[in-house]
């Protein structure tokens, strides 16, 4: 439970213009979520993004500070994305092509000029093999590991943003590691 976070929730609960400093906090946070999870155009991603915080702030009453807020505005997130998805199933897939990622961007910016550069360049093919093998992931799977190592999240915090059990995903991160490192090394 984030002190931080229960604080500016309870300012934002008297005060809408406090709702701010809770969108400057995750706006990027679930900006980053959206792309791994939803392959829509940046546009589209920006209109997820805010139904997000308009659904955030009209149920922003409703949050139980017992819980995450992380979490709980993860959860939103999830929803929302999986709403869009059903509603443009067929345009998106028609529309889909993939985008220069912040990761890849940063890799690249830090790419040295010196000796180590085929260290750099083989991390970054790395990096691209990993994160094209993801894609190929079903929705689910490609969730659940994004949650957990990009995101950082614990087993219970996926289990609640995901709204399932806990050990389901444990045995669904087992599942997708072992099928991501056969998609790996099958190349």
């Amino acid at each position: 439970m984030n002190t931080e976070d229960i604080l500016l929730v309870q300012r934002a609960l008297v005060d809408s213009n406090e709702f701010a400093p809770l969108v400057e906090k995750y706006e990027r946070k679930l900006a980053s979520y959206l792309q791994s999870i939803i392959f829509a155009s940046k546009e589209d991603r920006e209109d997820i993004l805010q139904e997000i915080f308009i659904a955030a702030y009209r149920f922003l009453n409703s949050y139980k500070s017992e819980y995450s807020f992380s979490t709980w505005i993860y959860r939103i997130a999830h929803n929302q994305a999986m709403s869009f998805f059903r509603k443009h199933r067929n345009r998106l897939a028609a529309e889909y092509v993939p985008e220069t990622s912040d990761e890849t961007a940063d890799v690249m910016e830090n790419i040295s000029s010196d000796e180590d550069i085929e260290k750099d360049v083989e991390q970054f093919l790395k990096l691209e093999l990993v994160k094209g093998k993801i894609k190929l992931l079903n929705t689910q799977d490609r969730e659940v590991l994004l949650l957990r190592y990009c995101e950082q999240k614990e087993y219970n915090e996926i289990a609640a943003i995901l709204q399932i059990p806990e050990g389901t995903v444990a045995s669904i991160i087992h599942r997708a590691k072992n099928k991501l490192k056969k998609l790996v090394h099958h190349d």
